[in-house]
């Protein structure tokens, strides 16, 4: 080997080293920047759960607190749309639903009642109806809401709902609680509606309607309910669930089918299936906005029954 090839092939190993070196640099920063990034990731997830728990845990526990159902004469009620409520009335009459009470709400430490409630049920369907009227609505003399409730076997429940109040009630959506919320959906469409999905439900499951159909049994198994949804709000991402809850509400439509599609596919196989992992966007938000629509669906929820 001569003088220039020698030095040739020194060079070339040199910057062969060289690059070498370039490249563990250049990997060592980016894993650096990249470690950096999923930490400060945890940290913003972490940050945004402690929050999302802590408005919760607010929520949570004023929800908790005991509520009285009074009971009252509608024509008594500010801002309650009478005429309205007796159409409504009139038109469950003849489907075959009977008036079980007329009444409103006091919670803990509260003088005086709020929004108003009127229950129904038709004992051959097994089925409640709540023609409801939060405070807000009251205040503004807005239009009633319905609300059609069945409750099944096995822990399984469906409710429907004319609201348009869906957000709040997204992130408190439980596996065996079913609901579908269709915004101004006329009383007797919402009934038709709300029989056809339960009708599904129980053929595919293969279970029954509740058959105490007692004004008791009724409130009982809502605040069993309420507790429920409660428990699965806890497990929830609120502030990175909250954009997805809002577009929701904006189109003003949703059917929660919870586990039943994959309990019904379950059943049909005769093998069990993994359920389907939800997925949650991760937005920020302030805690204000989901505070207010959880505190709506909360009221709307308490004058179930």
């Amino acid at each position: 080997m001569n003088a220039g090839t020698s030095y040739e092939a020194a060079a070339t190993l040199v910057f062969r080293s060289g690059d070498y070196a370039d490249w563990i640099i250049f990997l060592s920063v980016a894993s650096i920047w990249i470690a950096l990034f999923y930490l400060l990731r945890r940290r913003e997830i972490i940050s945004r759960r402690r929050r999302s728990r802590e408005l919760v845990e607010e929520i949570g526990d004023k929800s908790r607190d005991p509520y009285e159902y009074i009971q009252v004469d509608a024509d008594s009620v500010p801002g309650l749309r009478l005429s309205e409520l007796q159409q409504c009335t009139e038109i469950l009459e003849r489907l075959g639903f009977r008036r079980l009470s007329d009444h409103r709400l006091l919670g803990k430490g509260e003088t005086s009642p709020h929004s108003f409630g009127r229950s129904l049920v038709n004992e051959e369907l097994h089925c409640y109806v709540d023609l409801i009227a939060i405070q807000k609505t009251l205040d503004a003399e807005g239009s009633l809401i319905f609300g059609f409730s069945s409750f099944l076997q096995d822990g399984w429940s469906l409710g429907s709902s004319s609201s348009g109040s869906i957000a709040g009630h997204y992130v408190r959506r439980h596996p065996r609680n079913l609901a579908l919320y269709i915004r101004g959906c006329p009383l007797e469409e919402l009934l038709q509606r709300h029989l056809g999905l339960r009708d599904r439900v129980l053929k595919e499951l293969g279970i029954s309607a509740v058959q105490d159909t007692s004004l008791e049994g009724y409130r009982e198994r809502v605040r069993k309910r309420m507790k429920e949804r409660r428990q699965a709000f806890l497990r929830h991402d609120i502030l990175g669930e909250w954009p997805e809850a809002k577009r929701i509400e904006q189109e003003g439509y949703w059917e929660w089918l919870g586990d039943y599609p994959q309990e019904a596919a379950r059943r049909a196989k005769g093998k069990n299936l993994r359920p389907l992992m939800e997925l949650s966007s991760t937005f920020k938000l302030p805690q204000s906005d989901a505070l207010e629509g959880v505190k709506d669906s909360e009221s709307t929820e308490k004058s179930d029954g």
